[in-house]
């Protein structure tokens, strides 16, 4: 049910979470209501006042009863829409509010109020609207850095980072007992763009650690990548024969910023993958003296 307030000079409407200041309210005793609906960072309320004697004026989007026209409409509106708004005024009072509200403070998203007003003609129908106009003199902060670092570190694994290629030499499914084996990966700094609480985010992630897991005891964790024969660093020698796996798990450091801002922030945790499992066997050769050289 559409909530209904009593006629003063200033009410406060919470509307989807968000408290709406209405400082015009008539004060001649005109019923006032007001309905509205959330999207995303957007939210629309639409205050309305008639001479309707009623106790509540429906909510635009209640089938259930028509609503009476209104007079007033408050937006409160993410900087998407003020980019693609075709009022001049409006985009450049957005421009410099949101850049004073996301480049000198901690704040990530920002939301505006705005207003427009129309008459109602004796006969119960409305005239035109006028254009909007801003409501409030400051931007309110939406989603501040702080909420974005949180919502990252809590759910890192939606981050889609490609795991590292793990490479194994000797590259044959069988290696010798006693002899060592040689692993490394080329993991290079990735960037992306995603969605966190609504925001678009740039996502830096750059690799710092490498877990190794020989699965056939403890797990070994290097700071570099490793290289290829023959300047090759880290390598792995089994002692027993039989099937095994390997596997590398790279630990990511992240920064992120706002879409369209240049201020980067260090995450406060970090984001690992697992590249896929190497199948390998380890076998035992026999060596054996011959009586004559073999045949070519």
């Amino acid at each position: 049910m559409t909530p209904t307030f009593s006629p003063r000079l200033r009410s406060i409407a919470v509307i989807a979470g968000l408290t709406l200041a209405v400082s015009t309210l008539p004060t001649d005793g005109t019923p006032t209501s007001f309905g509205g609906h959330a999207d995303g960072n957007d939210v629309d309320v639409v205050g309305t006042s008639g001479s309707d004697s009623s106790d509540s004026v429906a909510d635009p989007h209640d089938t259930k009863k028509p609503a009476l026209p209104a007079t007033t409409e408050y937006r409160r509106l993410s900087s998407s829409w003020c980019a693609s708004s075709t009022n001049p005024a409006v985009v450049a009072v957005c421009k410099v509010w949101f850049l004073v509200a996301t480049e000198t403070t901690d704040c990530a998203a920002a939301t505006l109020l705005f207003v427009r007003h129309r008459e109602i003609d004796p006969d119960g129908t409305p005239g035109p609207w006028s254009e909007y106009e801003p409501a409030e003199t400051q931007p309110t902060c939406t989603v501040t850095i702080d909420d974005i670092d949180h919502a990252l570190t809590r759910d890192f694994a939606t981050v889609h980072l490609a795991p590292p290629p793990l490479t194994v030499q000797p590259a044959t499914p069988d290696v010798l007992i006693n002899v060592p084996v040689i692993v490394h990966t080329t993991a290079t700094p990735q960037t992306l763009t995603t969605t966190v609480l609504d925001t678009p985010v740039d996502i830096e992630a750059t690799p710092t650690r490498y877990t190794w897991n020989f699965h056939d005891g403890p797990t070994r964790t290097t700071t570099t990548p490793g290289h290829p024969y023959p300047t090759s660093d880290i390598q792995h020698t089994y002692a027993s024969p039989g099937p095994t796996t390997i596997t590398l798990t790279t630990t990511w450091t992240v920064r992120f910023r706002v879409h369209g801002q240049t201020t980067w922030h260090d995450a406060t945790g970090t984001a690992t993958t697992t590249s896929p499992t190497h199948h390998l066997t380890v076998v035992t050769r026999t060596t054996h003296l011959v009586e004559d050289p073999l045949d070519p």
